[in-house]
């Protein structure tokens, strides 16, 4: 899974945005994270503002399943929560999906 990754301007942060996404990427290493300038189509995409505004733009981010604009720490814990619902429904396969083996 790919994740993209975007700044504000950082004009007046609240919190420590590296830091932040620093520790996701720590919590996380298993995704494929790029940034802004690479200018691609990504699975997620985090828009990381550093207060309430959220002023960051978003119109040239292309997100295949979600872009997640975060805020503060209660923000990122949402998208966290949201990418483990995800991450588990993609790992229990569906009805169709499965493979019956039967011994003969």
């Amino acid at each position: 899974m790919v994740i993209g990754i975007k700044y504000c301007g950082g004009c007046n942060p609240v919190y420590d945005r590296v830091k932040r996404v620093r520790r996701f990427i720590e919590e996380n290493p298993l995704y494929e994270y790029v940034g802004a300038s690479s200018n691609q189509s990504c699975d997620y995409w985090m828009v990381v503002c550093g207060c309430s505004r959220r002023c960051a733009t978003t119109s040239k981010l292309t997100a295949d399943k979600k872009l997640f604009v975060l805020w503060d720490e209660e923000s990122f814990l949402r998208m966290e929560q949201e990418l483990k619902v995800n991450e588990k429904e993609k790992q229990s396969p569906d009805e169709d999906e499965r493979v019956v083996l039967y011994e003969s």
